[in-house]
């Protein structure tokens, strides 16, 4: 059936006797490519997988939209990580302001616990409201997920 359609396509557009003559045929070298090109995509797949899909929680910047405040917040999900932001947070949130909440992520400091040493990797600094730049080590790490926990008790 489907070559009867592909016949009638090509019959309509080429002509009755053109459509015959067209070369599908591929050559080794191309099909070769074609074959070295899938290996290469599918290698890259598994190291992407390898480094951003399998880690246990993924590191977000979180905040309430209209507020100047940031607070760093680990989550599997940006959902999830919404919901520990409204559970960790040091100002009181009600449950609607899950819709206000924005995220970014943070990904040099996945499955890292938010610690002054693992601040500076991604760059991260706190700035007071002259825009001044303050130490890392004023640090306070409102996340309590496992990963921070863990930090903690060490």
């Amino acid at each position: 059936m489907y070559s009867e359609e592909l016949h009638e396509y090509w019959k309509a557009h080429l002509g009755d006797s053109s459509w015959k003559h067209m070369n599908l045929s591929v050559s080794q070298d191309s099909m070769r490519d074609l074959l070295d090109e899938i290996e290469r995509l599918q290698k890259e797949l598994v190291i992407y997988q390898n480094q951003y899909l399998t880690r246990e929680v993924k590191a977000w910047i979180g905040r309430v939209e209209g507020e100047e405040w940031v607070m760093p917040i680990h989550g599997k999900t940006a959902g999830k990580a919404k919901a520990f932001f409204l559970k960790c947070s040091p100002v009181i949130l009600e449950a609607s302001d899950f819709l206000f909440v924005r995220l970014r992520r943070l990904p040099a400091l996945d499955d890292k616990p938010f610690t002054p040493e693992n601040l500076e990797a991604p760059d991260w600094h706190y700035v007071d409201e002259d825009g001044e730049d303050l130490s890392n080590e004023n640090f306070i790490n409102d996340c309590s997920c496992e990963v921070c926990r863990k930090a903690v008790k060490v």
